[in-house]
């Protein structure tokens, strides 16, 4: 039985966990399409999580603007809560230890080379 986890979403966090995130949601029939919560930039805000064949692309919306800013552990500017925001950053960055992810955040310059050049997270 899946435990329905009450994160405010907007979306019903109806699926087990995923990596470092504490629920999910599918989208796609095989699961391989899912929504994780990936709060602190806004109430309620979502990525996608796409599992392809050897990589898996995170669609980060503005959980974070760039990798960089991930990477340095650096919240942005627009947040309710910074601590929020900050554990959101870690748990995508621990997600990417589990398996190749391509971080893909919405107003990240790089984004398009990265996915390009399948430069995944590291």
């Amino acid at each position: 039985m899946i435990r329905v986890v009450p994160i405010q979403t907007g979306v019903e966090m109806d699926a087990p966990a995923e990596g470092r995130f504490p629920a999910s949601h599918p989208i796609t029939q095989d699961k391989r399409i899912f929504l994780v919560p990936t709060l602190g930039h806004a109430v309620g805000h979502l990525s996608v999580v796409v599992r392809a064949r050897g990589v898996t692309y995170s669609i980060a919306g503005d959980a974070t603007y760039t990798e960089n800013l991930l990477k340095s552990g650096q919240v942005d500017g627009v947040t309710y809560d910074p601590a929020v925001s900050l554990l959101t950053l870690q748990r995508i960055r621990r997600f990417a230890t589990q398996e190749p992810v391509i971080l893909l955040p919405a107003h990240d310059p790089d984004g398009p080379a990265r996915l390009a050049g399948s430069q995944v997270l590291s």
